[in-house]
C-alpha cells in the first residue's frame, strides 16, 4: 500500500471520557475520502502523539506518508518530524484562517487586508509571487512589525502552496477531509455514547464510503459522459484513461490553456524554453522547457508531483506520466501552462509542413479563416 497524503485533525471529543479522537484520512483516485484509522488520546503531550503515530505507522506496514496535513499543535509537529521524517509536514490553511481571525483582528478590518491575505495563503504559484504579494501586504498596510505574521512567515516552507510544488497534495489545502469524517460520526452520537457506540457508527460510516467509491468505480468503467469538446481525439483518451472526477480536473486544465499566450525565450538544441500564461491574471509567467531529443517537458508551475514530466508522445499528451528516481511511473494530470505549449507547437509543425505544397497550405489557411469567423461569432 502506498500512503500519499494524510489529513489528521484532533479538535473533535467524542465520547463520555472526553478522550480526543484523531481520524487519519486519506484520498482516494475519486478525489473522496478513504479511512486509513482513528485513534483515542487522552491529552495532546507529544508523548501521546509519539505513541499514536508509531502505531499508525506499525500498521501501514512502515510506509511513510508523502504529505501529512494537521493544524499548528506543536506538541503534534515535533513528533511529524521524529516518527516520519520521509513525509512532509503542512500546515491546514484553515486553521491558520482561524487563528489570524484571532491574532489579527485589526488588520482584518482594514478594507482590501483579507483578500490580500487570501491570496498569500492559498493562491501563489511561485515563490516569487508569494514574495512580491507578502512585501506588498506589509508595505499596503504597515505590519511589519507584526509578530503573529512575522512568525507565520518564518514557517511558510510549510503552509505556503508555492513552497511544497515538489510533493504531492491532491490539491487539498486544508484538513477538511477529517473535519468530514468527524461531522459524520458526531452527528449520529452525543458525548454520553461510550466507545462500543463510536465504534458501531463508525464501521457504519466507513462502510458509506466504501459502497460510495464502489459506485464511482462503476460509474467510470460503464462510461463517462464528460466531453467539453467533441472530436477531440486527446481528450477521448483521457476520459477513458481517467476516473470522472479526474477527468473533469483534466479537461478544466485542458480548457484553461487556451487563452494563455507563449513565448520562445532561449533555443539551445534540442532544448525550447518558453514563458506561457495569461497577460492579465498571471503576476509572473510560467518557464515551460520542452527537450525535442528525449520528448520530456519540465514546467515551473510543477502541478504534477515533481519536476519531470515523461511523455510516450508529444501528439499524445494525455498520457504524460511522472517518472521518480525508482523509475515508477505514476499518472499525473498536465498542467495549463503545458497545454497551451502543446496547441502552439502543434499549430506550427501543421504550418511548417504545408509550405511546399500549395494544396496543404490552401487547407491551412481555410481552417485559419473559419476559427477567426467562429472566434468574432
Amino acid at each position: 500500500m502506498l500512503l500519499l497524503e494524510i489529513y489528521y485533525d484532533t479538535t473533535y471529543p467524542t465520547n463520555k471520557y472526553g478522550m480526543i479522537c484523531g481520524p487519519f484520512v486519506g484520498m482516494n483516485h475519486h478525489n473522496n475520502n478513504v479511512m486509513l484509522g482513528i485513534g483515542f488520546l487522552i491529552n495532546e503531550k507529544w508523548e501521546s502523539f509519539e505513541w499514536l503515530f508509531n502505531t499508525f505507522l506499525k500498521s501501514m506496514g512502515d510506509k511513510h506518508p508523502v504529505t501529512i496535513m494537521t493544524d499548528q499543535a506543536q506538541a503534534m509537529a515535533k513528533e511529524i518530524k521524529v516518527v516520519f521524517p520521509n513525509s512532509r509536514h503542512r500546515l491546514c490553511m484553515w486553521h491558520i484562517g482561524e487563528n489570524a481571525k484571532k491574532n489579527i483582528k485589526g488588520l482584518r478590518a482594514k478594507k482590501g487586508f483579507n483578500d490580500l491575505f487570501d491570496i498569500v495563503l492559498k493562491y501563489t504559484d511561485t515563490i516569487q509571487e508569494f514574495e512580491n504579494y507578502w512585501s506588498s501586504m506589509q508595505k499596503t498596510y504597515k505590519c511589519t512589525d507584526n509578530k503573529w505574521l512575522q512568525n507565520l512567515y518564518n514557517i511558510k516552507e510549510i503552509w505556503c502552496p508555492a513552497y511544497s510544488k515538489d510533493y504531492f497534495s491532491g490539491g487539498v489545502m486544508s484538513s477538511q477531509r477529517s473535519e468530514t469524517m468527524n461531522k459524520s460520526v458526531s452527528r449520529r452520537l452525543h458525548a454520553t455514547h461510550g466507545l462500543c457506540d463510536f465504534y458501531t457508527t463508525f464501521i457504519e460510516v466507513v462502510d458509506e464510503w466504501r459502497s460510495r467509491e464502489g459506485s464511482n468505480d462503476y460509474d467510470s468503467m460503464t462510461g463517462n459522459s464528460h466531453l467539453v469538446w467533441a472530436d477531440i481525439g486527446l481528450l477521448e483518451h483521457a476520459r477513458k484513461i481517467y476516473t470522472i472526477q479526474i477527468y473533469v480536473h483534466f479537461e478544466d486544465n485542458f480548457v484553461n490553456g487556451v487563452p494563455c499566450t507563449a513565448k520562445l525565450i532561449g533555443f539551445q538544441p534540442p532544448l525550447y524554453e518558453y514563458h506561457v500564461g495569461h497577460l492579465k491574471k498571471d503576476l509572473i509567467m510560467h518557464t515551460v522547457a520542452f527537450d525535442e531529443s528525449t520528448i520530456t517537458v519540465d514546467c515551473t508551475y510543477k502541478y504534477l508531483v515533481r519536476q519531470r514530466y515523461i511523455c510516450k508522445r508529444w501528439t499524445n499528451f494525455a498520457m504524460c506520466t511522472r517518472v521518480d528516481d525508482n523509475d515508477v511511473a505514476e499518472m499525473g494530470v498536465t498542467p495549463c501552462s503545458v497545454w497551451r505549449l502543446y496547441h502552439i507547437r502543434t499549430f506550427i509543425t501543421l504550418v511548417d509542413r504545408a509550405q511546399n505544397d500549395l494544396s496543404a497550405r490552401a487547407v491551412i489557411e481555410e481552417a485559419i479563416e473559419e476559427c477567426t469567423a467562429r472566434i468574432k461569432l
